[in-house]
């Protein structure tokens, strides 16, 4: 199965919808539905590991029934894999508690500072 995305239909994103715009997904999408049978082949060639930039993507029918036939089209789109490292949470909250006392020491010198121009 082809699955499409598209970011732009031509038209601005607004509520009415009616003011034409550069950015059109849509040949493109129309031209890839199109060359399905050929666009096939490239899909099986891709290595995963790589970056998926095409707007279109295929599923085959062995990941659609592993996924109960759910045909969200996010569900099957190629994702980046590379690792995302993520910072260690009690780094996040010692980092931010540092930060607050520095805002509470610096308040208090502005207090400080006030009190003595007074």
């Amino acid at each position: 199965m082809l699955f499409l995305h598209a970011n732009n239909d031509g038209y601005k994103l607004d509520a009415k919808h009616d003011t034409p715009i550069e950015q059109d997904d849509l040949p493109e999408l129309i031209e890839a539905y199109h060359s399905k049978d050929e666009l096939w082949p490239d899909w099986l060639a891709r290595e995963p590991a790589k970056i998926w930039t095409e707007k279109w993507w295929f599923a085959d029918a062995a990941t659609l029934r592993t996924n109960d036939f759910n045909l969200s089209a996010g569900r099957y789109r190629p994702m980046n894999q590379a690792a995302i490292e993520h910072r260690n949470p009690r780094e996040l909250l010692d980092e931010l508690a540092a930060i607050e006392t520095e805002i509470v020491e610096e308040v208090e010198a502005l207090q400080l500072a006030l009190a003595e121009a007074t």
